[in-house]
C-alpha cells in the first residue's frame, strides 16, 4: 500500500502541494487527515485543480494566495480552527466571496450555529458521502451563479433589460433554507434538493 502524503507544515511550499488535474475550478481542501484529504483529492481530482492544506494557518495563506473557487475545511484543524478560518477570509474583501463548507464530526446546534456566524456557507457532518459534498459545492455554484446573473440583469434595469434579481433571491433563500434543514441526513443530496426546491435534479447536475 502506497504511503500517504506527509502533511505540509511549511508555509513556502504551498505553492508546490497543488495537485495537477484536468479541472479549470479550483478547490481548497483543509484537514490535517493525510488520509482524508487523500479520499477527497482522489474523488475530485479528475473534475477540479486542488490545493491541500494540513491546517488552518496554511489553509488561509494558501486561499489569500491562490484564491481558490471554493473552500471545504475541517472545523477542529489546529493551530487555527474552520470558525477562524471564515471569519478571517470574510474579513478580508478579496477573500470575501469564496463559498466555504465546514466539515464536523457530530456538530452540535450550536457549533453548526458558530459555524454559520463565522461566514460559513454550508455544513456537512462526517462520516458522509462524497457525492452528498460533490452535491454542496455544485450547490455552493448555483447560487454564486444566481448572485453573478442577479447582479449584471439587475445593472442592466437602466436600459430596459429585465431583472432577475426578486427569482434569484427566492431561489437562493428557498435552497439554503433546504439544506440547513437536512444538515443531519446523511443520505440528502441533488435528488432531495430538487424535491424541495421545485427544480428538477438535472438542474444541479
Amino acid at each position: 500500500m502506497a504511503a500517504l502524503p506527509a502533511p505540509v507544515s511549511d508555509y513556502s511550499i504551498a505553492e508546490e502541494h497543488a495537485v495537477t488535474t484536468g479541472g479549470e475550478t479550483t478547490l481548497l481542501i483543509i484537514d490535517d487527515n493525510d488520509e482524508l484529504r487523500l479520499l477527497i483529492v482522489e474523488f475530485f481530482r479528475h473534475n477540479y485543480r486542488l490545493l491541500e492544506a494540513a491546517n488552518g494557518r496554511e489553509g488561509l495563506a494558501i486561499a489569500q494566495r491562490h484564491m481558490p473557487d471554493i473552500i471545504v475545511c475541517d472545523v477542529a484543524v489546529p493551530e487555527m480552527n474552520g470558525f477562524e478560518v471564515c471569519r478571517k477570509l470574510r474579513s478580508d474583501f478579496n477573500s470575501r466571496h469564496i463559498p466555504v463548507i465546514l466539515i464536523a464530526t457530530g456538530a452540535a446546534t450550536g457549533q453548526i450555529l458558530e459555524g454559520f456566524e463565522s461566514g460559513a456557507d454550508d455544513y456537512l457532518l462526517k462520516p458522509f458521502d462524497f457525492k452528498i459534498l460533490e452535491a454542496k459545492i455544485r450547490t455552493q455554484f448555483r447560487i454564486r451563479e444566481a448572485a453573478r446573473l442577479q447582479y449584471t440583469w439587475g445593472a442592466s434595469t437602466e436600459s430596459g433589460l429585465p431583472t432577475l434579481k426578486g427569482l434569484d433571491e427566492e431561489f437562493a433563500q428557498k435552497l439554503r433554507g433546504v439544506i440547513l434543514e437536512n444538515l443531519s441526513d446523511g443520505d440528502f443530496g441533488v435528488d432531495g434538493i430538487s424535491k424541495n426546491s421545485f427544480f428538477s435534479a438535472t438542474y444541479f447536475s
